[in-house]
């Protein structure tokens, strides 16, 4: 695996310290869609620093736990979900696909390289292609 992104930041794992002590910050709502890979109910999630799901403010946002910068406003449209939609993350080597049949049907589901947090799903239906569905929840946004 890489230590370093090809935008420069680092993917190296967080200490087990430094797990407990960015999970002790966060919400109880953050903490299960993150670590139990919940789903937070549609149109009514607001991310980890208070900014509501369909914020229409340009920024970056970043994994709540461990901070790496995963999604860019520039890539967010409403797909009509109720959950923040996005065609790409800021940086490839930011996120990990992996297949999940747990809810009985294949899934794939988007976690953050560096913490192996559960962001969301992708899909296929998006504009041009791929859509990244993101629970606002599990992210902050500056």
């Amino acid at each position: 695996p890489k230590s370093q992104s090809a935008s420069g930041f680092s993917l190296k794992p967080l200490t087990g310290e430094e797990m407990e002590e960015a999970i002790s910050g966060l919400s109880a709502a953050s903490q299960a869609c993150l670590l139990n890979h919940q789903t937070e109910e549609p149109c009514k999630g607001s991310t980890a620093n208070g900014f509501p799901w369909d914020t229409p403010l340009r920024g970056v946002y970043s994994v709540a736990l461990g901070g790496l910068p995963v999604f860019s406003s520039r890539d967010k449209f409403d797909h009509s979900s109720g959950h923040m939609s996005f065609t790409a993350p800021v940086d490839p080597d930011h996120i990990i696909i992996r297949r999940d049949n747990s809810k009985g049907r294949l899934m794939r589901q988007v976690l953050c390289a560096r913490t192996g947090a559960h962001l969301g799903y992708a899909f296929e239906d998006g504009e041009g292609g791929a859509r990244f569905e993101v629970n606002a929840c599990g992210v902050t946004f500056e």
